[in-house]
């Protein structure tokens, strides 16, 4: 079999979202906000109907083009396999799988509130 090679091209962006609101931004305007929540629910929106769930979404893997387009970033946490949180209270295993998970794909201070400590109850 005949091996391909790729190559991807992406834009510079101008800094991560993070960076961008401690540097350049002293008090933050819905006229700045909306457009930023708008297009990172687009991102996400677009993830979502193709299948896929993000999992590590916070400031730092969003982009801020030159242009103000944000770009959803850092892919490696992405999964497919939605279903992997059913039918857990039965099977003692299947917990202790989606804890690791949870723990190795996540990053601890973006976590919800649910993911945080997910069997304490």
């Amino acid at each position: 079999m005949k091996e391909t090679k790729g190559l991807l091209l992406l834009e510079k962006c101008q800094s991560s979202l993070a960076e961008f609101l401690q540097t350049q931004v002293r008090a933050i305007s819905y006229s700045l906000l909306l457009p930023i929540v708008f297009q990172t629910a687009c991102a996400v929106a677009a993830l979502h109907k193709q299948g896929w769930i993000h999992r590590d979404l916070k400031l730092e893997n969003l982009l801020i083009s030159h242009s103000g387009i944000i770009k959803l970033i850092d892919f490696g946490s992405a999964t497919q396999d939605i279903t992997k949180g059913l039918g857990l209270d039965r099977d003692k295993n299947r917990r202790e799988t989606l804890q690791q998970d949870i723990d190795d794909h996540t990053t601890p201070f973006y976590r919800s509130p649910e993911q945080c400590d997910f069997f304490a109850q």
